[in-house]
């Protein structure tokens, strides 16, 4: 789980300076975004593993693009 915070910390905050809330914290659904307030996490590192794969996956277009993945990757 920590190769999988600190790689989308890596990426995400090169394509936005804003990208803890526009491509973190939007991208949870609405019981993950309450966990984060009630528990004040500020760090993707405290996130656990399905809002860390939620957020790889709802950034999987602009992660790919900038990362130059191919499409078979998802095979």
């Amino acid at each position: 789980m920590p190769f999988l915070a600190q790689y989308l910390k890596n990426v995400l905050s090169s394509q936005s300076s804003d990208w803890w809330a526009g491509s973190v914290v939007n991208q949870l659904s609405f019981h993950q975004q309450r966990q984060i307030n009630e528990k004040k996490i500020t760090s993707i590192e405290s996130l656990d593993l399905a809002a860390l794969i939620r957020v790889f996956d709802k950034n999987w277009h602009g992660i790919s693009f900038h990362q130059q993945l191919s499409r078979e990757l998802l095979k």
